[in-house]
Order: structure tokens, then sequence, then C-alpha cells
């Protein structure tokens, strides 16, 4: 039998994290039987062979180490009620190609139509008042059926003066910028949207009351903003960029739930 720890004698387990320029030793330890007679050893020589390997993979959000350690893992922040959004501080590059996807949840279609998800002025992901989802101010609705109040992924993607809107793989809405559209643009906001680029406050209190997961920001495949819900040191609940080491607060009204 064998058994592998860290050179300190930490077990391997799951979801244990390997930073970027980081080396590990490991230590084997094979035990043989104490127990065997003349009759159990081979007659002739006999080569060993002993194998062992270690997978790592690109790591996500579910790892472990990716939060300070006096932060805890929460699955959602809800601003059920409130007027909480969060800040992430980004402002999304027109000249790249930019992708941020959402994993959320809207609890209540009714009350959330005619609210902002999340973006800028031009830049957002709005319910309207018959219940579809769009991005920006498109008039071109592809699909409806997923104002159902479940958890779905968001993705919205902006590349060469084109914004879309995709559900669950699914895209449901698009549009075509112009240049005075660009010309606005303000902070990307989560639950909200932000007003102008002076005034990072959300555009008429539109809050949408939901539950959010996690949400990633790319630029040309680059990841540039990975938050997750965590509470901080002080039980505090607010969402921690992992990628930049930032913790983000409630910038408005209220407190959030959590779980």
């Amino acid at each position: 039998d064998y058994t592998v720890t860290y050179s300190d004698g930490t077990t391997l387990a799951e979801k244990q994290l390997l930073k970027s320029n980081q080396s590990e030793t490991l230590k084997v330890r094979i035990d043989f039987k104490k127990d065997i007679t003349a009759a159990d050893l081979p007659t002739i020589d006999t080569t060993l062979n002993l194998n062992f390997s270690l997978s790592y993979k690109q790591s996500d959000d579910s790892a472990l180490g990716i939060i300070p350690k006096n932060y805890t893992r929460i699955s959602y922040l809800y601003n059920d009620n409130t007027y909480a959004y969060i800040n992430p501080n980004y402002m999304n590059d027109i000249s790249k190609n930019v992708k941020i996807i959402l994993d959320a949840q809207i609890d209540n279609i009714e009350r959330n139509k005619n609210t902002y998800m999340g973006g800028n002025l031009h830049f957002q992901i709005l319910l309207t008042s018959s219940g579809a989802f769009r991005i920006s101010n498109s008039d071109k609705i592809i699909n409806t059926i997923y104002n159902d109040g479940e958890r779905h992924i968001f993705i919205q993607t902006a590349y060469n003066m084109k914004s879309d809107l995709y559900v669950d793989q699914n895209q449901v809405s698009s549009i075509t910028w112009n240049k005075n559209m660009l010309s606005y643009q303000g902070p990307y906001l989560l639950f909200a949207m932000s007003n102008s680029m002076s005034s990072p406050t959300p555009y008429n209190a539109k809050v949408m009351f939901m539950k959010v997961y996690s949400c990633k920001i790319y630029e040309d495949d680059v990841l540039v903003r990975a938050l997750i819900p965590v509470l901080d040191d002080k039980n505090q609940p607010c969402m921690y960029d992992y990628i930049n080491k930032r913790t983000y607060y409630n910038s408005g009204s209220g407190e959030f739930k959590y779980k």
C-alpha cells in the first residue's frame, strides 16, 4: 500500500489551489506487507513498477484558497426589496471584445419589470414591461421564455460596435451601437445600471431584486473581474474579486441578504 502527502505531511485534497509559478514537493510512502513468508517471495528477479499521477486544471471559483483566509464563501447575495447594488469599478473598454457572464436568479418577474440586472447607460441587461429580457435599447428581442424566475446564465457581449445578450447560451437580444452611445458609457454596476460616466448611481433607482451567484468579465478572452459572494472578516456580505484581490461592498441603501 502507499500514501501521498505534501512534504510537510498535509493531505492532498480536491480543489486545493496551486498558484502561478508555485511548486510543491510530494512525499510518497510505500508500505510493504510485513506478514509475508518465504513462499510469498519471487523466485526470479522481478522489476517493480510504481506509478503515481496528479492532475491539475485551470482553477475556477470553487477552488480552495482564492479568498482571504478570514473570509467565508457563500452561495449568493440577494437585495430583496432594498436598493442594494455593487459597483465593481469596471469601465468596459470599447476597443476590446467584452464578455460579461452573470449567474443570477430573479425572484419575482412582476415586481422587476422595467428594472436593470446590470450595466451602464448603453451596455445593460433590462427586463422590459412585457417580461422579456433585452440588451440596452434593442428592439430586437428574439426569445422571451426566460422570464420564469429561475436561475440562469446571462452572457452579455460587446464587439465591433455590436452587443448581444444570451441566456443559457441562447441569443435573446441584439443591438448595433453608434458612436454617440459610446460617449455616455459609465461604470458597470451589478443589480442596477449607472446613470452616466459622472454619476455611478442607479438610473432612476431601477434596481433589480435578484440573487447573484457570480459575475465574470473578460476582455479579449482575458479574465479581468471574477466576482463571487463572500462574508468578510466582520461577517459583512460583499463581492470578492479573486483576480484583482479586491472586496466590493454595497454602494446603495439597505442590506444584502445571503445564503
